[in-house]
């Protein structure tokens, strides 16, 4: 091995590695960039109004491997979908029309597991406002503190369970 190469070898074993963020990159400093192109350095640059921002952050989402953009939307599209649903519903749309959207967008099983969903959270509506009814009947009829309070735990333990009962105090206003 000639002498040179000798050294340029024993040079590049003696280099530093390279820093973690580089070789780590999580996409939040894409690799070669500069700190000007981080989001937080963006987000935080008196430089560039609004717009400039949203499209120099849309740039840097573009550059990313698209395996991190699929992570990163990910939970915005459950997000997206009960909003599309809630859309259909606001429109006059039925249950039916909110499953088949459901099922185009995801599957036939999650739109199905979807609408068993929304007909516990309906359930749980619909037992919440009739407590809170029978709640208000017993709170302004004639009797004591201590008579109201108990018939309160009463109404508490025959309609929801110890574990429902701890979710009450968020519905109680």
């Amino acid at each position: 091995m000639p002498r040179r190469a000798f050294a340029r070898a024993i040079a590049a074993r003696a280099r530093p590695p390279a820093p973690r963020r580089a070789r780590f990159d999580d996409g939040s400093n894409l690799q070669g960039a500069g700190r000007e192109t981080t989001p937080r350095a963006l987000e935080q640059d008196p430089a560039i109004d609004d717009a400039q921002r949203r499209q120099r952050l849309a740039a840097l989402d573009a550059r990313l491997p698209a395996s991190v953009r699929a992570e990163r939307e990910a939970p915005l599209a459950v997000v997206r979908l009960e909003e599309a649903a809630q859309r259909i519903r606001a429109d006059g749309g039925s249950e039916d029309d909110v499953y088949r959207m459901r099922a185009a967008a995801t599957s036939p099983e999650a739109a199905n597991r979807l609408a068993d969903l929304d007909r516990e959270e309906a359930a749980w509506k619909a037992r919440i406002a009739a407590y809170r009814s029978q709640r208000a009947a017993v709170l302004s009829a004639p009797g004591g503190d201590a008579e109201r309070a108990a018939a309160i735990g009463e109404l508490r333990d025959r309609l929801f369970t110890p574990d429902e009962q701890r979710r009450l105090v968020a519905y109680e206003g």
